[in-house]
């Protein structure tokens, strides 16, 4: 295997798109090439709503991304 790529400074990469679109298989082939980590947006999502993802904070939040 190659040896990852270092990025020359701090690097955010976003991967976005509707359910099933491949964003987990794109964000794999990202981490293979280079040195980086990966935040699952779900994990991130819950522990600011936990309760659920239906209410209306949430909603107005993510209309805003999407």
């Amino acid at each position: 295997m190659k040896q990852k790529q270092l990025l020359s400074r701090p690097t955010l990469i976003l991967v976005m798109g509707v359910a099933g679109s491949g964003k987990t298989n794109v964000a794999r082939s990202i981490l293979e090439r280079v040195n980086a980590v990966y935040l699952d947006n779900n994990f991130i999502a819950d522990a600011f709503f936990p309760h659920t993802r239906s209410d209306a904070e949430y909603l107005k939040i993510r209309r805003n991304l999407y």
